[in-house]
């Protein structure tokens, strides 16, 4: 057997978006989904929102609700080439400026 199993991949998803940005003019989980697809949990939503799902032609916009609500299970995006290579470990605090003073008149 080569390769991940089924049960394998199922276990490497998060909830959805899962890090993926939606292409313009695309409805995510409708007509665009990531490169491995995604799983649905309707398990996960409300109840109304089951209901809307089935609801023929509102369903492209549950579908689109669903993946910002994490209704979708997603492989993790790929980090960016660059992540976090210009990003210092321990943040490094911007020099603080003396504190001025300012005298107050006597009463």
């Amino acid at each position: 057997m080569s390769g991940p199993s089924m049960w394998d991949q199922l276990q490497d998803r998060i909830p959805s978006p899962g890090g993926w940005s939606v292409p313009e003019g695309r409805r995510p989980a409708w007509n665009w989904l990531p490169p491995a697809g995604a799983a649905l949990r309707l398990d996960l939503m409300p109840v109304w929102v089951r209901v809307w799902y089935h609801v023929p032609f509102l369903d492209r916009y549950a579908h689109v609700w669903m993946w910002h609500h994490g209704g979708w299970e997603v492989q993790p995006a790929p980090a960016p080439p660059d992540a976090g290579a210009d990003v210092p470990r321990v943040p490094v605090l911007p020099p603080t400026a003396p504190a001025a003073s300012v005298e107050l008149p006597a009463e």
